[in-house]
């Protein structure tokens, strides 16, 4: 299975990788680590509209890591 093109570069990535909360580990498996998935993922769609990667703490959802 293909990773997300992204991931090398996401700070959500980076940050949560090692994160022993179950939460980023769900969303990482099924957003970054699934090419196929990572597409519907909010944090790409930021950076595709704005040029800019969003903070490292909002999750491939769309809501940030304190709201969880």
């Amino acid at each position: 299975m293909a990773e997300c093109e992204k991931l090398e570069t996401c700070g959500f990535f980076k940050k949560y990788q090692k994160s022993h909360a179950s939460a980023c580990k769900t969303l990482i498996e099924t957003y970054c680590m699934n090419k196929e998935s990572s597409e519907t993922c909010v944090r790409k769609k930021i950076f595709q509209e704005t040029g800019s990667p969003p903070d490292d703490d909002i999750m491939p959802t769309g809501q940030t890591v304190d709201d969880v």
